[in-house]
């Protein structure tokens, strides 16, 4: 019997937070930050995506502007409203401290940030080459669609943040169960995503 590829992915995708919280010393916030690299990420890799699709359908310029606009904006309000809910959970926190800690948290002599950040880009420019090159997706999706599946991530992470921000208005859970929540909810996205 042989494993899908694509679920491998996701369990590799979520084995490293698991990994931070476990046994690197991660708080929720930097599990936010590394999913929250990974997001922005994929929106910078959705422009290469763009390009590519542009240039072999030679499709107009403007939807590739006006879905980039739309986008940018909805990953603005994204990456705010989870940063506020954040402070609601964990009132108080010191994000630039958070943030420097997060770059230089060292594990074995080296600050993770010169290691993490080019990984998870190198992870999505490999996702773009296998995925999406490989494949010769770039012929045959549309680009609408393409910039439709990824707004429909902005909302899916407004929706998250906005439930978290509702919710902590009544209850505030332990960090371990909104890094599961986040974990479980991105996996299963994922999962979902690929599959179609």
């Amino acid at each position: 019997m042989r494993i899908n590829p694509k679920i491998i992915q996701v369990s590799s995708d979520a084995l490293i937070p698991l990994a931070g919280y476990f046994w690197w010393d991660w708080n929720m916030y930097f599990i936010l930050l590394f999913y929250l690299l990974d997001y922005i990420s994929s929106e910078i890799f959705l422009h290469v995506k763009s390009k590519k699709i542009q240039s072999s359908q030679n499709t107009p310029v403007e939807i590739w502007i006006k879905n980039a606009i739309i986008s940018g904006f909805l990953l603005v309000f994204s990456v705010l409203s989870v940063h506020f809910a954040m402070l609601r959970v964990s009132p108080g926190i010191q994000f630039t401290d958070e943030l420097l800690r997060f770059w230089r948290y060292k594990d074995l002599g080296i600050e993770q940030g010169y290691i993490l950040i080019p990984l998870i880009f190198l992870v999505g420019f490999q996702r773009y080459k296998m995925e999406f090159v490989n494949t010769a997706q770039f012929k045959k999706v549309q680009m609408k669609e393409l910039w439709k599946q990824h707004i429909v991530v902005h909302f899916a992470i407004l929706a998250f943040s906005c439930s978290v921000i509702g919710l902590s208005t009544f209850i505030v859970f332990t960090e371990i169960v909104y890094i599961a929540t986040i974990i479980l909810a991105s996996s299963i996205f994922q999962l979902l995503r690929v599959s179609r």
